[in-house]
């Protein structure tokens, strides 16, 4: 049988290629790419190992709620993911940081898609959702390499969030698309580091992902700022050093920033499986928040427990003109987009983790304005 043996020295086999160069190319690259993963498989690791998400990259859905090739895929409670190991054997597949071409990125983790896929476990909260470029612990099905292959990885439920920037940054390349503001549309790209300064000079944010059409705008999502600075500031800061950003941003004086346009998608809430980024607009609100190392509370704050917590803590107060134009802006898009004044959400009501507008903003009596506004 030894003259059946795939083999770059075995003579028998090259004979039926003789006269055929590009079956010969194929049967070559096949034997180099076998060998290639061959190595790779015999030199991973077993047991647990870190591994970044590839899936939602243009559209930040990995709840399984989009079309789009390269998002998470959910099947009944499990979650798929498109994954790199974070080891020796995710070098396989070419590295996607090393693109500055969206095509290109895209295409380079469908390859991913093809090797290497992770689905969560039993024990995975599906609302949830993983973000694209968040570290996440994975294991092979049937615990040992030798018994498995990358097609059949686990991923386990991750007990904080630990973001890889330098795949993160992807996004704002993946994600470009040409401002259609012509207030500033000299800009360029967004996304584009160069643009960052232009566009904070412009009150706008250079951290838009695409656009979605206004039949999907279903909530409007409430922030703040959790910082002592103005608008301006926080926009700066947000365009310079984050992936993130608002549809408006509102100053304790009642000036705002119209920072994107409400059909333009941008990373505000991750949300849960209702609410999120796909399907909201999000307004920030200039306020600190809650008293913590560097934001000693002063006598008018108030006394508040944290939301989804039991602690309590002094909350800064939000001043009357922004509660004010925060309700005309909201009573003109509920009207615009036939969005429900109890679709207006606070951060903190989707997501867990988040505690913002926090107890001093009263969303009950809020809605009520708005309604009044309306």
């Amino acid at each position: 049988m030894a003259k059946y043996k795939k083999s770059l020295t075995n003579p028998n086999l090259y004979r039926q290629f003789s006269n055929n160069a590009s079956e010969m190319f194929d049967y070559t690259m096949t034997n180099v790419m076998d060998g290639f993963y061959d190595g790779a498989m015999n030199s991973a690791i077993d047991g647990t190992f870190k591994a970044v998400c590839l899936s939602g990259i243009k559209s930040e859905d990995t709840k399984g709620g989009s079309e789009d090739g390269n998002d998470a895929v959910v099947s009944g409670k499990f979650i798929n993911l498109i994954v790199r190991p974070l080891t020796d054997f995710g070098n396989i597949m070419p590295d996607p940081r090393k693109s500055k071409d969206p095509d290109e990125i895209n295409g380079i983790i469908s390859l991913h898609s093809s090797t290497f896929l992770a689905r969560s476990d039993d024990t995975f909260d599906v609302t949830r959702g993983i973000d694209f470029g968040e570290v996440i612990d994975c294991y092979f099905e049937e615990g040992s390499i030798s018994n498995s292959d990358f097609r059949t990885l686990r991923f386990s439920q991750p007990k904080g969030k630990i973001i890889e920037t330098s795949y993160q940054a992807l996004a704002t390349i993946s994600g470009v698309t040409v401002i259609g503001d012509a207030d500033w549309s000299s800009a360029g790209l967004l996304g584009d580091n160069k643009d960052h300064e232009a566009a904070t000079k412009a009150g706008k944010s250079s951290n838009i992902k695409g656009t979605r059409t206004a039949d999907k705008l279903k909530y409007i999502v409430l922030h703040y700022s959790a910082a002592g600075g103005g608008k301006r500031a926080v926009l700066s800061y947000e365009n310079r050093a984050t992936s993130y950003g608002y549809h408006y941003m509102i100053d304790r004086d009642g000036s705002f920033y119209d920072s994107a346009a409400p059909e333009q998608l941008i990373w505000h809430a991750g949300g849960n499986s209702t609410v999120y980024n796909k399907n909201s607009i999000g307004i920030c609100i200039m306020n600190i928040g809650y008293e913590r190392k560097g934001f000693a509370p002063k006598p008018d704050w108030i006394s508040g427990k944290f939301p989804n917590a039991s602690r309590t803590v002094k909350w800064e107060n939000y001043t009357s003109a922004s509660i004010n134009k925060c309700a005309e802006i909201c009573a003109e898009l509920c009207k615009k987009y036939n969005i429900p004044v109890a679709n207006i959400v606070g951060h903190s009501d989707i997501q867990d983790n988040k505690s913002d507008p926090g107890p001093a903003f009263g969303l009950i009596s809020f809605r009520v304005i708005v309604s009044q506004k309306m």
